[in-house]
């Protein structure tokens, strides 16, 4: 199963799936109260890629530098479109 988040443009986190929180270490609830920022680092230039291309797109691919409890970063294929 991937893991599904449903957010907003802004980096709020409305919803993350139960392979998000295996993904992440978190719950879902604690991903929804970190927020974009806390999940993913935001100084990672592949970010700001995808935040521009999803804006002008509605959709993104990317490998952004994720955050995940109590472990080092690391980086995992993503994909994201709106509808």
């Amino acid at each position: 199963m991937d893991a599904v988040l449903l957010t907003h443009l802004d980096g709020t986190i409305f919803y993350a799936n139960a392979a998000a929180e295996e993904l992440f270490g978190y719950t879902q609830n604690e991903i929804c109260k970190l927020g974009r920022s806390g999940i993913v680092d935001t100084t990672d230039p592949n970010l700001v890629a995808m935040l521009d291309e999803r804006t002008r797109y509605g959709r993104s691919r990317g490998e952004p530098l994720l955050l995940k409890k109590m472990v080092l970063n690391f980086r995992e294929k993503y994909q994201r479109m709106f509808l």
